[in-house]
């Protein structure tokens, strides 16, 4: 009974230190959402109620962990005691966290630095982390250092965003673009190849080689369109021949027909087609390039 009045004579002061935590929590979060430059970084702004809720409850639990060290030293509490007990709990999950977050952290550092060496990369790549390795091999796929052998590792990976990743790294031998060309063409997989510089005039091909029946779903029909065959059609590569498939292409889209006519490639018979469009912003895409490239 006693232990359980000290806890309620205290637990304003949990009440002070959890809103305080939860205070900071709210500064950080909002503070990586303003400064970072992805289109989709308001929505960061939803993981403010579960940031300030663990936030508050570590700083709740640092708190209970300082009120039972300093009750045993007094006297108050027995050493073998379920306050101890579960402040010992509490702090082993904080190293264990804060162990993991380090390596986590050290091994992504590592990863994205395209000026270490090839060593390295590689004792990275085997190193044990507690979680976050798929991260670190996102940032070694992007490396255009990383050793070929790891990059056909992960080229050959489940996920299909790091094999995107090797697909789109400049530095990655073209044998390996073309093993990941052949596997299943989903905009999450090749997206990397259709902007890659490095892919080749067959690679391109194998691309745009597809039709909507290839696709379980339509969404997955106009994701492809909007994430691999629009990048094609910006490569300034592109020969004229695979340029008139994208013009032509029968089903439009939205990103894909801009790519198209904001092309120096295209002629007054491919604008003309794309005269009936819907969205205004195309239609007055539509008009601009009639004018720029002088139609009749």
């Amino acid at each position: 009974m006693d232990f359980i009045n000290k806890q309620v004579a205290r637990k304003k002061y949990y009440y002070i230190v959890s809103a305080i935590a939860a205070l900071v929590a709210v500064g950080w979060v909002t503070s990586a959402v303003l400064n970072s430059t992805n289109s989709t970084a308001a929505i960061g702004f939803l993981l403010i109620p579960p940031y300030a809720a663990l936030f508050a409850f570590i700083g709740m639990g640092f708190l209970y962990f300082g009120y039972t060290i300093f009750d045993i030293a007094t006297g108050r509490l027995k050493f073998f005691s379920l306050p101890l007990a579960l402040s010992i709990i509490f702090m082993l999950g904080i190293g264990f966290y804060s162990s993991g977050y380090y390596l986590k952290s050290r091994a992504l550092s590592i990863a994205s630095n395209a000026s270490i060496s090839k060593q390295e990369l590689n004792q990275i790549h085997q190193a044990f982390l507690f979680w976050g390795k798929e991260d670190v091999e996102v940032k070694l796929a992007q490396n255009p250092n990383c050793p070929e052998e790891i990059l056909t590792t992960l080229s050959n990976s489940s996920n299909d965003y790091i094999v995107s990743q090797v697909g789109a790294n400049p530095s990655t031998p073209l044998n390996i673009l073309e093993n990941i060309a052949l596997g299943k063409l989903n905009y999450s997989r090749v997206s990397g190849l259709a902007s890659n510089p490095a892919s080749s005039p067959l690679i391109i091909e194998r691309l745009v080689s597809v039709k909507k029946e290839d696709f379980s779903a339509d969404v997955e029909y106009s994701l492809y369109r909007t994430f691999v065959l629009a990048a094609v059609a910006r490569r300034e590569n592109l020969s004229q021949n695979i340029f008139n498939k994208l013009a032509d292409w029968p089903e439009h889209e939205y990103f894909l027909s801009t790519a198209v006519l904001n092309s120096d490639k295209i002629s007054c018979e491919q604008i003309y087609k794309y005269q009936n469009e819907e969205n205004s912003t195309l239609q007055g895409l539509v008009s601009n390039t009639l004018i720029k490239h002088k139609c009749p």
